[in-house]
């Protein structure tokens, strides 16, 4: 092999390491993102419930599977 085809499987291996480093760290990130969004939906959820309540309203619901 040349020498500029090695520089290149070099630069190529580095850059695919960085970005499966990045792609990890950003899969974390969005999955925390998640489970807080989650919590939240179901603080609101909660939130809501008990403001029907108080006002004497009832809400329909889906049948929970």
């Amino acid at each position: 092999m040349t020498e500029p085809t090695l520089a290149r499987i070099l630069r190529l291996s580095q850059e695919i390491s960085y970005q499966y480093k990045n792609s990890n760290h950003l899969l974390s990130k969005s999955w925390l993102e998640l489970e807080s969004a989650q919590g939240n939906l179901r603080c609101l959820e909660m939130l809501y419930d008990d403001w029907l309540e108080e006002k004497g309203l009832e809400l329909k619901r889906w049948p929970k599977e």
